[in-house]
This record gives structure tokens, C-alpha cells and sequence, in this order.
């Protein structure tokens, strides 16, 4: 469901396509699959966005992840009856891979020749902006049947294919079609452009690429400038039928189609990865893999020792050495799983997560969180996937590296080392211990490429109990991190000059000197770690051999999809809740908000809904009931999942504003309409924001009321209740620009 709401009819089908191909289905039951996914795509599609017009239609409730059952039984019913049998042909599947250019000295020619191959070569991509392929995007098409055809003219240059080339040459094919003297001089251009055409001409000849061919006008027969139609007949001769074989085979050869893999580490600073990493692990590896013949070339990239984007870099590292067993020695946190994921995805390798055992990955639960301002939460829940112990233990190899002797400059001498290594463990926040694994898969199985992990030991598993001074004050500094977090330009805690967590800092310093022995006593063995590592990766290595090829992982197929809901809510049609603004609108008491918002306007005309031209004003309009910062996914889809689409009655009680943000107050109720129970609104401030200033952050409603207590806000409640019937619903992604960050 996530996959069709994000990319669509197209982008489910070939990601159903993929992950056919990933559990070897076989050539006949692909095809009588392939077109039923496509038809139950297009059904949801429409299902998803709108009810469909019809009378049959009035009834049936709009699709979601917990009804589709419903509309699966009914689908079947018209997919039965032939239904979709028309709009589900199959076309025949391109077997081209890489880039072909086809290069000629007038456009109309060059795309008429391009046009041509493409379709010689199963229905090819067809692209005519040289300019518009990206690197990124060329790595993609050195897929089996992902390649595609682009035409371009002398006279448009080199520049960007010589970028292209240089990464990726041999994925590249020039067809030069045309290109003589002769050639050029039967388009009875003036002898001035002539010469210009045959000097550009030597450029695009010294191009290194995979494969060049020049072909004449006769070699495609009855090739005219501007017969583009689709009724020109086109006839090729020998020689253009030789070089369509070769361009089918140009790019496989060249393409390393061995199955490689991709080793990453989902940890925080001082996790031991370097030691899993150093000199004396590589040599052994590589000695293995010399012992058992294997011919792979092992790599390892630092990130603390890498120029440029680093993830960009290893994916086009990757791309050039698709077979490689690659090793990333950097913390890969929750936030990067997507792009680790679809570097996996395009080159062809199997990701390999470094996971903690059991003894460290067990999940830590926080109550409460601290505000910048000092003010104490204390009904905010926060969990994370690592022990307190395994966070401590991190911390203190952390502050035992000599000042500025760390090249990612973390060490003793950093300021507030500590907190930084605090803020690394809550880039997990909001994942259990039971939960990461199945995180990590969920970004892999979007690309349909394949995880395979491997677990060391970090803390010995008869540990005991953290200090418990040292347990405490790491709680005290989630809290405060989570804290940070929440608060609107305030996240980066090392750059925050704020007295208290310089305190906070001071005080875990001296907590993990003070109990530094007994900390280093939880460790596990090093070589005991490094010894399951070895054979974990080499026990993987060896099952590269049953990995499928790089045509069973399509990457790129839909835009990056969330694992997780966002939050769960109480949604109100934005029409009825403009309705009541405009109800209150004229009390004397929001004058002020009304004359910020309004200005010299009418109401009634500012107010309007969907319709309103004003950009401040929140479209999609909720009660957000319960975020995924506070929960896991599990506690999130058991409260609200079975009450999806349920409706309520909620009672506007209020309004509060401040320069930045306004929202309406609300009461909820105990009950559905169907007579279900409703949960409790975890938020302190039950609320749906109405407006919010250009620049600022809709979250900055749940302080409200405590701005409205310390007199930097305004409220004011209404004599009598305004009732809005809301629906319940998870989000799963990001219905706007302004919304759904709000806790």
C-alpha cells in the first residue's frame, strides 16, 4: 500500500516485478502475475485517491491498509470477469542496459534513428536532453533492461557526456549516424556550419566509451530529416542489424553482474567498528578469501577519511566495482538506511548490517524530556534499540581517545563529547530493540534488495548493572536531547550555549572516569568480537553465489517511502474548521489574531477552506493524538490500527495564538460513533493548528499553553463548544509541508 500511495500505479508494478524475480518465481508464473498486479495497481490507485464516481461506488469505503481485504474481494470479482484484460497487455521487455547515444548533424534525423533502435531493442527508454541524465541516473540504467536510447546533435557539444564518461565509459555507446563529409554536406548546410559541424566532430569521436560505430544514411533506408510520422518505413541494411546485437551486449559485457555486498554498521561513536575494520582484520579476510578462491576485491571506505558526499561516492565506487566486498567503516543511524538501501539496490549487493547481540540490543525506555527552557514533560515516552550499558561503554572509549588524535575529531578534547555521543543514540529513538531489524529490511525490500546480517558482541553477557549515579545521569541527558530535539533551531546540542548541559557534561565525564574500570569490565573480549566478525562476513560471502542478478533488483522504482507511521490522528475537513473560525471571528477578543491573519480582508473571504489563497493557513487540519517519537510502531498500529476510519465528534473549546502560531483547543471524545473506545490523546495539548507564520514550524502550537500561562501567548474560551466530527487515521507519510512534524 505504501509503495502505490508513494509512486504509484507504475512504480508497484515494477517493484512487484522485482520481487518476483527475487524469490525465483518462474518465467510462466510471472506472466500470469505480472498482469494481475498491474490491474490490482491501477484499481487502487483510483481507490486510494478518491471514491470512483458510480452509484455501485457510494457505499464502499476508500481504500486503506486495513480494508483492503474488502477491496481485494471485490477486485477479484472484476478482474475475473475480464474486467482490466485490456489495459493489462504486456510489452515486450527492452533488453538493452547502459546509455546509447546516437549522435547525428540535424536533430530530426538523430531522433528518428534513436527512436528506431530503441524499439529494435524491445521498447527502450527514449530520451532527447543528454543534459537530463544525471550520473546518478546512468548508474541506474546499467540494470538489464533498464538502458535507454538518448539523441543528440553535433552541435549540442560534449560537455556533459564527458562528465558521464568519466565514471561510467563503459556503459556508454556512440552511434554516429551521418557524420561524413558527405554526409553532413548532403544536408546543403552553408560551408560555414559545415566546418564547425566536422571540428565538434573530432570532440565527440575522442570520447572514450564502451562502443563506437559509425553508420550512413544508407544503412537505415528511407531515414528523411522531418519524417518523423509514424508511418515511415524504416529498412535497415546488414551492417545497422550487426551493430543493434552489438549495442544489446555493449553494456552486459561490460557490466559486472556478480553479486557483491555492501557491509555497514547501524551503531554510535565508540562502538568498536574501527577495531572490526583495522589492518589486521583486512589481512585476514583477504587471506581467507584468497584460500577459498574467491575473486572478489575487498574495499574498505572510511568515512572520516573521505572527500565529498560520502554515500554518493561509495555508490559510484560501487557501480565501477559491482562485485566488490565493500566494508563502510562509519555509523549508519535510521536516517541513512533509505540511501544505504538503494546504493545496494543499484549496484548489485547484498547489505550487510553489523548488529550488537542480544546483550546490547535490548531496548531502553525513557519517560519524560527536558525543554531548553528547563521545563520538565514527564508524560513523553521515548524508546531506543541499544542498552544503557552499551551506551555507556561507547561513551567511554570515546573519552578515552587523546585530545585531537580522533580524525572525526570526537575525543576527550571535544566539547561535549558526551552529548554528541547522546545525540547519535537517539538518531534511533523510536525503534525497539525487536523493531531495528525489521526497519533496516523494510528500505532494502522498497528497492527489492536483500539484507543479510551479521552480530558481534559488544558487552560480555554476564554484565553487570550500570552505576547507578552513571544510569541516571544518561537518562537525565536522552531527556534533554529529546528535548532539543523537539525544540524549533535547537536540535545541534554541541553548538548550543546552554549552562546546563555544560553541567551535564561535566557531571558524565566525571561519573565514567569515576566508574571507568568496572565499565571496561562489561566489554567483551576484542578478539572474540573480531573472530565473529570474520567468519560472520565470510559466512555471508559465501552465499553470494545463490544471490540473483543484478536484473532482479530494480532500484529507484517509487520516491523514498517511510518504514513507519508518522503519527496517529483525529482528522477534520479543513472546510468545517474554517467554518467555525468564521464563527468566533468576530468576537472582540481574537481581533488582534484576526487583523494579523485577515489584515484588511474580509473574513469570510480569507477563511474559505481548501479554496483559501492564504499559504499560512493548514490544509490538512487534525488532533494529532500520538507520535511516533513517543511509541513504537507496534503500541502505535495496535491503539489506532483497527480504528482507522472510525469518526468522533470533537468539541472546539478555545483558541490560543502567538505571533508565530495559531490553533483551536479541543475536547475529544471517550467514543466513536460506531461505539469504539478512544485513546488518549498522548499530547499534552490536544489541539488542531490553524495558521501558521511563513518560516515557522506548526509544532511550536503545543507550547502554547504554557507561552499563554507565562503571558508571551493569548487564549481565550469560548462560552459555548463547537462540535467537528473527525476521522481517525495513521499517517505514513508527509501529507504537507506543514503538519506533520507537529508532536
Amino acid at each position: 500500500m505504501r509503495s502505490l500511495r508513494q509512486g504509484g500505479s507504475e512504480s508497484f508494478v515494477q517493484y512487484t516485478n522485482s520481487m518476483l524475480t527475487k524469490w525465483q518465481v518462474s518465467k510462466d508464473a510471472k506472466d500470469t502475475w505480472g498482469p494481475f498486479f498491474k490491474a490490482w495497481a491501477m484499481y487502487a490507485k483510483d481507490w486510494l485517491a478518491a471514491r470512483p464516481i458510480g452509484e455501485a461506488n457510494k457505499c464502499f469505503p476508500l481504500l486503506n491498509d486495513f480494508n483492503y481485504l474488502d477491496h481485494l474481494e471485490r477486485f477479484l470479482e472484476m478482474y475475473e470477469s475480464g474486467l482490466f484484460a485490456a489495459a493489462t497487455e504486456t510489452a515486450t521487455k527492452s533488453s538493452l542496459s547502459g546509455l546509447t547515444v546516437v549522435v547525428a548533424p540535424d536533430r530530426s534525423i538523430s531522433r528518428v534513428v534513436a527512436d528506431f533502435i530503441a524499439h529494435e531493442l524491445g521498447g527502450a527508454a527514449r530520451i532527447d536532453d543528454l543534459n537530463r541524465i544525471t550520473v546518478d541516473k546512468l548508474a541506474d540504467m546499467c540494470a538489464p533492461g533498464l538502458g535507454a536510447v538518448c539523441s543528440a546533435v553535433v552541435a549540442d557539444g560534449i560537455g556533459q557526456l564527458r562528465r558521464l564518461t568519466k565514471d561510467h565509459a563503459d556503459s556508454i555507446s556512440l552511434v554516429f549516424f551521418q557524420c561524413s563529409e558527405e554526409g553532413i554536406r548532403s544536408l546543403f548546410l552553408p560551408e560555414k556550419e559545415i566546418k564547425k559541424t566536422m571540428g565538434m566532430l573530432n570532440g565527440w569521436r575522442k570520447t572514450i566509451c564502451s562502443y563506437k560505430v559509425e553508420l550512413s544514411r544508407s544503412s537505415l533506408i528511407d531515414v528523411e530529416p522531418m519524417e518523423t510520422d509514424e508511418g515511415c518505413r524504416l529498412m535497415p541494411s546488414e551492417n545497422f542489424i550487426e551493430v543493434l546485437s552489438r549495442l544489446r551486449t555493449a553494456a552486459v559485457d561490460a557490466a559486472d553482474e556478480s553479486a557483491g555486498a555492501l557491509l555497514f554498521f547501524p551503531g554510535i561513536p565508540g562502538c568498536g567498528k574501527s577495531s572490526l575494520t583495522c589492518t589486521e582484520v583486512q589481512g585476514e579476510l583477504q587471506s581467507s578469501l584468497k584460500q577459498r578462491n574467491h575473486p572478489c576485491e575487498l574495499i574498505v571506505k572510511v568515512g572520516d577519511q573521505t572527500r565529498g558526499k560520502f554515500w554518493q561516492v561509495v555508490k559510484h565506487e560501487r557501480a565501477k566495482r559491482k562485485a566488490s566486498l565493500y566494508i563502510v567503516d562509519k555509523n549508519v543511524p535510521a536516517s541513512t538506511w533509505e540511501t544505504v538501501a538503494d546504493v545496494c539496490g543499484s549496484t548489485n549487493a547484498v547489505g550487510i548490517p553489523v548488529l550488537p547481540d542480544a546483550v546490547s540490543l535490548a531496548t531502553t525506555r525513557v519517560k519524560g524530556l527536558r525543554r531548553p527552557d528547563g521545563a520538565i514533560v514527564e508524560e513523553k515516552v521515548h524508546v531506543y534499540p541499544f542498552s544503557l550499558r552499551y551506551l555507556a561503554l561507547c561513551m567511554a572509549r570515546v573519552l578515552s581517545r587523546t585530545p585531537s588524535s580522533h580524525i572525526g575529531k570526537l575525543d576527550r578534547g571535544t566539547k561535549r563529547a558526551c552529548m554528541v555521543v547522546i545525540k547519535f543514540f537517539c538518531l534511533y529513538r523510536r525503534i525497539a530493540s525487536h523493531e531495528l531489524l525489521d526497519s533496516i529490511s523494510a528500505k532494502f525490500n522498497t528497492v527489492g534488495a536483500t539484507v543479510s546480517p551479521i552480530t558481534v558482541s559488544v558487552l560480555k553477557s554476564s554484565s553487570k548493572s550500570l552505576p547507578g549515579d552513571l544510569e541516571s545521569l544518561l537518562m537525565e541527558a536522552l531527556r534533554a536531547q529529546f528535548g532539543y530535539d523537539l525544540a524549533r533551531g535547537s536540535s545541534d546540542t554541541t553548538k548550543t550555549n546552554d549552562s546546563y548541559l555544560d553541567a551535564l557534561e561535566d557531571q558524565l565525564r566525571q561519573s565514567i572516569d569515576t566508574h571507568l574500570a568496572a565499565i571496561y569490565d562489561m566489554a567483551a573480549d576484542e578478539q572474540i568480537s573480531r573472530g565473529m566478525f570474520v567468519k560472520g562476513f565470510l559466512d555471508r560471502i559465501a552465499q553470494l553465489d545463490s544471490v540473483e542478478p543484478k536484473a532482479s533488483i530494480l532500484t529507484n522504482c517509487f520516491p523514498p517511502t517511510p518504514s513507519f507511521y508518522k503519527i496517529a490522528s483525529f482528522d477534520v475537513d479543513v472546510d468545517e474548521v474554517h467554518k467555525v473560525v468564521l464563527k468566533v471571528a468576530k468576537d472582540a477578543r481574537l481581533s488582534v489574531l484576526m487583523e494579523a491573519i485577515v489584515g484588511s480582508r474580509s473574513a469570510a473571504n480569507v477563511w474559505t477552506g481548501r479554496s483559501s489563497v492564504n499559504a499560512d493557513l493548514i490544509r490538512n487540519t487534525h488532533v494529532t493524538m500520538l507520535h511516533c517519537e513517543e511509541t513504537t510502531q507496534e503500541e502505535m498500529e495496535a491503539a489506532f490500527g483497527a480504528l482507522c476510519g472510525c469518526r468522533g465528534t470533537i468539541q472546539v473549546v478555545g483558541l490560543l495564538w502567538s505571533p508565530t502560531v495559531a490553533a483551536l483547543a479541543v475536547a475529544l471524545p471517550e467514543k466513536t460513533e460506531c461505539g469504539y473506545d478512544v485513546p488518549a490523546c498522548r499530547n499534552e495539548f490536544a489541539h488542531i493548528t490553524i495558521w501558521c507564520a511563513t518560516g515557522q514550524e506548526t509544532k511550536a502550537a503545543n507550547d502554547l499553553p504554557h507561552l499563554a500561562a507565562n503571558g508571551s501567548a493569548t487564549r481565550v474560551d469560548f462560552a459555548r463548544c463547537f462540535p467537528l466530527v473527525g476521522t481517525i487515521a495513521l499517517w505514513s507519510d508527509r501529507k504537507t509541508s506543514k503538519g506533520i512534524e507537529e508532536k
